[in-house]
């Protein structure tokens, strides 16, 4: 199992241990996902996240992250690690770090 990521740097705007905390967070409280199953690796199907609930995923960590994200691109995504990253690429873009 792939460790979670330690990337702190906020200042930079990317946060990615910051972003996989909060939606941990947000998926153990909103969601009912039992903290066990979730992983750098989970895959969203596994969680038994339907298309409604990636949608309100998607709307929480915009107001969460203060960034805007296309609800479409979630399902591009197959990983909870996959959705971070995009995460910290839209606010890496939005706040104009490189």
């Amino acid at each position: 199992m792939k460790d979670t990521p330690t990337n702190d740097n906020c200042m930079q705007g990317s946060c990615t241990k910051h972003v996989y905390t909060r939606l941990s967070e947000l998926l153990t409280s909103k969601f009912e996902v039992s903290p066990a199953d979730i992983s750098w690796e989970a895959v969203l199907e596994d969680l038994e996240l339907d298309s409604l609930a990636l949608v309100e995923l998607v709307m929480s960590a915009q107001e969460l992250f203060g960034v805007a994200l296309d609800d479409s691109e979630v399902t591009t995504h197959q990983t909870l690690g996959e959705v971070v990253t995009w995460i910290g690429e839209q606010r890496a873009l939005e706040h104009g770090a490189s």
